[in-house]
């Protein structure tokens, strides 16, 4: 379990961060709220979600995910919003490309 929620961090740090440096987001302060997000978001839903896939149907797993990723992204881009000043139209859209680059990159790997 250890090795997939590392693998899962580390996917998405790199990922997360090579699209934030896309977007825009280049300056330390926001590399490292972006930085500092995952690692408060990044455990807990990988965790979840694992759980979910050992233990419980396809179609169940699939509630879960979707719930999961859906409170991340909004808990991010709150975060977003709130620490770097952005509007909440641009927090919720770098919020969703930052979860849907390390979302996508994850299923590639």
């Amino acid at each position: 379990m250890i090795s997939i929620l590392i693998r899962s961090l580390t996917i998405t740090l790199t990922a997360e961060l090579l699209a934030a440096v896309i977007l825009g987001l280049r300056e330390t302060e926001a590399l490292t709220t972006v930085l500092l997000m995952n690692l408060i978001t990044n455990p807990p839903a990988a965790y979840l979600i694992t759980l979910a896939r050992k233990f419980w149907a396809p179609q169940t797993v699939l509630v879960v995910l979707l719930t999961v990723e859906g409170l991340v992204w909004l808990i991010e881009a709150a975060i977003l919003h709130r620490q770097l000043a952005m509007s909440k139209g641009r927090a919720a859209m770098c919020s969703a490309v930052l979860n849907g680059v390390s979302y996508g990159v994850g299923l590639l790997l």
